[in-house]
């Protein structure tokens, strides 16, 4: 797989291809997340490279433990992501986070899984997730 911009990884250690056929499906390269306890962080960060030629929204779901216990699906953080073409560098915010379509605050003691996919598309699309990365700040 070639690079879509010079010097950026597609796959490794810390960068993902995120392959959405026909804008379905989603991307969960990692099961449970590896670091579960995220309470000793700030904000979760991470790079995106658009090689598309028009913006693309990659959506970034959340769940702790309570959340995947219960099965309650509402009990998730959704956080659109709207990449321009190129790269894309994003900040989110940890504390007091909260679920996007019930009144609930996230657990971050145990943070259970997280998964993308993209919103509003019809066309194969291929975003490159690089350098995500929990930050004290």
């Amino acid at each position: 797989m070639s690079s879509p911009l010079p010097g950026h990884a597609t796959e490794g250690e810390h960068s993902f291809a995120l392959t959405f056929p026909k804008g379905k499906g989603y991307a969960d390269q990692w099961g449970r997340a590896p670091e579960k306890d995220w309470r000793g962080y700030r904000s979760l960060k991470c790079d995106v490279i658009n090689p598309h030629g028009r913006e693309i929204t990659l959506v970034l779901n959340l769940r702790d433990q309570l959340a995947s216990n219960l099965g309650d699906y509402a009990l998730r953080h959704i956080k659109p992501l709207a990449c321009a073409p190129g790269k894309n560098s994003f900040t989110m915010k940890l504390t007091g986070l909260k679920a996007s379509n019930a009144d609930y605050t996230f657990d971050l003691s145990c943070l259970f899984s997280f998964f993308f996919t993209v919103q509003g598309e019809d066309d194969d699309v291929t975003l490159y997730l690089d350098n995500m990365r929990l930050s004290p700040r």
